[in-house]
């Protein structure tokens, strides 16, 4: 081999090649480890058409669903702190008011943004799919 020439891996995507590497040749002996692989590969540009919609609304729907359960724990600690602090200096107010509506924030907020979370990827992924097909998709640069 030639040092210093340089050789192109190509790959076939949908019938279409594209450069997934390029190769040099050098004298000095060949790292090893990342080294290697970071002096011998180039990014590679990819393009997202489309979007599974079912898996986006999978994905999504348990991401918010943590989320509110994140917020609905919290909700839980200001309300048992507040019905505490209201029961301590009033008659009026019963105890077990805060324990109901943190329980309750624990319980409705995971489900409730789970939903809607799901609901909004449903719709943002059809519309991704939908301009993506105007557009030609989003590129990304791959390694």
């Amino acid at each position: 081999m030639i040092p210093g020439a340089f050789f192109v891996r190509l790959c076939y995507c949908d019938g279409e090649p594209f450069v997934t590497s390029l190769v040099t040749v050098s004298e000095a002996p060949e790292a090893s480890g990342r080294e290697a692989a970071a002096e011998r590969h180039i990014g590679v540009a990819m393009v997202i058409r489309r979007i599974g919609i079912g898996s986006l609304v999978k994905v999504a729907g348990v991401l918010y669903a943590l989320l509110g359960l994140v917020i609905g724990l919290c909700f839980a600690l200001f309300a048992l702190v507040g019905f505490g602090a209201a029961a301590a200096s009033s008659d009026d107010t019963p105890a077990w008011l805060g324990s109901v509506f943190g329980i309750g924030a624990v319980i409705i907020l995971p489900i409730f943004y789970g939903i809607l979370g799901a609901i909004g990827a449903a719709l943002m992924g059809w519309l991704y799919n939908l301009v993506s097909g105007i557009t030609g998709g989003l590129e990304i640069e791959v390694q």
